[in-house]
């Protein structure tokens, strides 16, 4: 589903968390494939992102890929500031 972020505030996502004692630890590179005007991705780290809502009641599609096949594609929904 959709996950919602209020314009001006700030989310925190994670993408295919690394199961415990896994081989391999993988560092994503996150990216706004759509909406771009919508959000804005102030920092990310390994398998985290924090995304910025920009304009309210629009939508933004992130991805994260860690460059092996593996990604994550999330759609943001940008709430209206109250």
């Amino acid at each position: 589903g959709e996950i919602f972020v209020v314009e001006g505030e700030t989310i925190t996502l994670i993408a295919e968390p690394i199961p415990a004692g896994s081989e391999f630890q993988y560092d994503f590179v996150w990216s706004i494939t759509e909406g771009s005007e919508y959000v804005e991705i102030v920092e990310y780290t390994g398998t985290t992102a924090t995304i910025l809502g920009i304009i309210g009641d629009h939508e933004a599609t992130i991805k994260a890929d860690d460059g092996n096949g593996l990604a994550a594609t999330i759609t943001i929904t940008v709430e209206p500031l109250k």
